[in-house]
């Protein structure tokens, strides 16, 4: 069977809606949605509109448009999945709002990937050397078990956070050494960092077998390790949901590519300049496909509907900017 690429031109400016097979009847809820999109197939290098129905399966839809006010997400070359079920191109329904005439439904067609961490907020726990001159200060932490025999200090020194600083100036000084043997096995490894002056502290390596969340529909992974922090380093952050990238080592990656990556975001609900010490969850995640749906049609939460389209329910509006 010849393999069939869905390419999306979208013709205006708010896209709002996708389109399924050719208005076949459908045991499934149809929502009708404001949209600005014509679909076509292309197959064999010629490209013909689509008269008939999609057979079920899944797709790979190309986005493309010439509108300087729609962007397609460039980190996943412009690329999606489409699912088709029934002939119809199905989602499920995130959220329903009545909006006093018609129901706005935020229906998802592809679902993002997420995992969720904990961050262990510990107490300051800077060693100071015995004549007070400088401090040293670092981290434990964790790293995947496939990931060992790549490590080098450079970057146990930026997984730990190990630091060192003049006393009275506050003047960073260099980690002159690090010492640690470690085992491309699961379990818990010693490492020291010192400094030229001898000032030394002693942190933990813990070398799990790291699962990650697989989501073949989006042919997405996303994995991120639990993670000790102070509540010193999370008030002083000056970008704190790159840093806590950084800290839970969270990657998000293509199933078929492991070289393309995907871009994530941060979630939590702590504020940081009132953090204090115990256990918080942070989530990072892809963004899924979601469509705003105004139908006057209702439909439960978490149900699977199928989305249909007709040239009399497609608006072009303006984007209103503040």
């Amino acid at each position: 069977m010849k393999k069939k690429l869905l390419v999306l031109v979208l013709s205006a400016v708010m896209a709002v809606g996708m389109m399924s097979g050719c208005g076949a009847k459908d045991e499934a809820s149809d929502s009708k949605a404001e949209a600005t999109k014509d679909v076509s197939v292309v197959e064999d290098q010629e490209q013909e509109t689509v008269e008939c129905e999609l057979e079920d399966g899944t797709y790979t839809a190309e986005f493309n448009t010439d509108s300087g006010m729609f962007h397609v997400n460039e980190a996943n070359d412009g690329k999606g999945t489409l699912t088709v079920k029934d002939g119809k191109m199905t989602g499920e329904v995130l959220s329903v709002l009545f909006k006093g005439v018609h129901y706005e439904i935020m229906v998802e067609t592809v679902p993002g990937t997420s995992v969720t961490v904990n961050m262990r907020v510990i107490r300051n726990h800077d060693v100071t050397s015995e004549d007070g001159s400088e401090k040293i200060s670092a981290n434990n932490f964790y790293v995947d078990v496939e990931d060992v025999e790549n490590l080098d200090d450079k970057e146990i020194v930026a997984l730990s956070n190990a630091q060192a600083w003049e006393t009275e100036t506050d003047e960073y000084i260099s980690i002159a050494n690090i010492e640690y043997e470690l085992e491309a096995k699961e379990g818990q490894y010693p490492v020291t960092f010192s400094t030229s002056n001898g000032t030394s502290i002693e942190r933990t390596i813990f070398v799990v077998n790291q699962p990650f969340v697989k989501n073949e529909k989006a042919n997405e992974g996303v994995m991120a390790f639990n993670f000790f922090k102070t509540v010193d380093e999370i008030t002083e952050s000056q970008a704190l949901d790159t840093d806590l990238k950084t800290w839970a080592n969270a990657q998000g990656w293509k199933l078929t590519d492991e070289d393309q990556s995907v871009d994530i975001s941060v979630d939590y609900d702590f504020d940081p300049e009132e953090v204090t010490e115990g256990v918080y969850e942070i989530t990072f995640s892809t963004t899924g496909r979601e469509f705003k749906i105004h139908t006057t049609d209702y439909s439960e939460e978490g149900q699977e509907v199928g989305l249909t389209f007709f040239p009399e329910d497609i608006h072009v509006m303006p984007k209103v900017v503040f």
